[in-house]
């Protein structure tokens, strides 16, 4: 049975940090992006009974600031070996972070996880989602899809089988339109290379429906989405109505979502 998890310790525009952790006790552990402030990261590990210390491995998606923000001065802090790819790192100040690239679509293992990562269409370099497996679970897979301007075949191809799920549900559409973004900032957000609207996710889940047993919904805009319409909309396009659905918010770390069991 694998034990891997996925926390969302802080989700949305603002700044992201997600938790996985894995191993027979539970006891390995890295950050999947860092886009808040040092400080910060420091009191949701406690409270959550961790230390930086015991995190194996910071891995980046992009470098956008509210994914990559926090991620130097962690690193350096706490000695924690960084994994981007090497047009992220391009576009970060990583002087004394001890650094590691990753090739989109080639997997590689940290300390017994497998992660694969995928391009995904989005205005950063070198854009990644990933799915994530314990060594001898390679059926058991958790997909993570964030900052996607929209869903390819081949996102749908890599996330085909994922039994747990944590996708970017980033706006509504009628809420953002009739906001007060500027003109471009809307326009960059439904463009292709923006973010999911809430009813582009509940698409993506309508074909992945089958193999779902758990999603979280991450990413939300607090000025252009609700939690109750983004989780409404989404859990429709489910088939599996015992499906377990939990919305991330900014400022509180989410429930795990959980492959134990699965």
């Amino acid at each position: 049975m694998s034990n891997l998890t996925l926390t969302p310790l802080a989700s949305g525009s603002k700044g992201n940090a997600n938790l996985l952790s894995w191993g027979e006790k539970q006891d390995k552990h890295l950050l999947l992006d860092c886009g808040i402030r040092i400080k910060n990261i420091e009191k949701i590990l406690l409270s959550l009974g961790m230390e930086p210390t015991q995190l194996s491995a910071i891995v980046v998606t992009h470098a956008h600031a509210d994914h990559i923000s926090g991620v130097a001065p962690l690193a350096r802090k706490y000695n924690i070996p960084t994994f981007m790819t090497k047009g992220t790192a391009k576009f970060a100040d990583l002087k004394g972070v001890p650094l590691n690239h990753f090739n989109i679509g080639t997997i590689f293992n940290i300390e017994g996880l497998n992660l694969t990562p995928f391009t995904v269409p989005h205005d950063a370099r070198e854009t990644a989602a990933f799915t994530f497996y314990e060594d001898g679970y390679e059926d058991t897979k958790l997909g993570y899809l964030t900052d996607c301007g929209h869903v390819t075949p081949h996102i749908e191809s890599m996330l085909t089988g994922v039994k747990a799920l944590a996708v970017e549900a980033n706006h509504c559409r009628d809420m953002l339109m009739a906001g007060p973004y500027p003109y471009a900032l809307k326009q960059r957000v439904i463009g292709d290379l923006g973010h999911l609207s809430n009813e582009q996710t509940a698409k993506l889940l309508e074909k992945l429906k089958d193999g779902l047993k758990k999603v979280h919904l991450l990413h939300l805009s607090e000025e252009n989405n609700c939690p109750i319409k983004a989780r409404n909309i989404c859990f429709k396009a489910l088939s599996n109505k015992e499906a377990e659905m939990v919305v991330a918010m900014q400022n509180n770390p989410a429930p795990p979502l959980t492959l134990k069991g699965l």
